[in-house]
């Protein structure tokens, strides 16, 4: 979407935290586009992980406010 640090870039430009990058895989784009969450067709991958991370820190920030 930003390209590489492009939407860290933004976060420190807005002030915001900057929860993490999402290579954009191959799997990633099949099950998105199938319309399975990578989450749920392949919860122990690599991008699966990712969007763990990405969740855990936007719950961790969430709590702070």
């Amino acid at each position: 979407m930003f390209g590489h640090g492009g939407g860290e870039a933004e976060a420190k430009a807005q002030g915001i935290p900057f929860l993490g990058a999402l290579p954009l895989t191959r799997v990633l784009r099949e099950t998105s586009d199938s319309g399975t969450p990578i989450v749920r067709a392949m919860p122990d991958g690599p991008e699966a992980q990712r969007f763990v991370e990405i969740a855990q820190k936007l719950k961790d920030h969430l709590a702070t406010l």
